[in-house]
């Protein structure tokens, strides 16, 4: 069983991250996280 973080992924960031993030980001870094994904899908 992996342990789970309990920082945001994003470098330097030391929230808490959001379940419903996949990457493990916090609640002002999923938002993020998303546009980037879809930036990169729509290239």
């Amino acid at each position: 069983m992996s342990h789970e973080k309990s920082e945001c992924a994003y470098n330097g960031c030391g929230k808490e991250p959001l379940k419903s993030s996949k990457g493990g980001y916090c609640i002002f870094h999923a938002k993020a996280e998303e546009k980037s994904e879809r930036e990169f899908d729509e290239a």
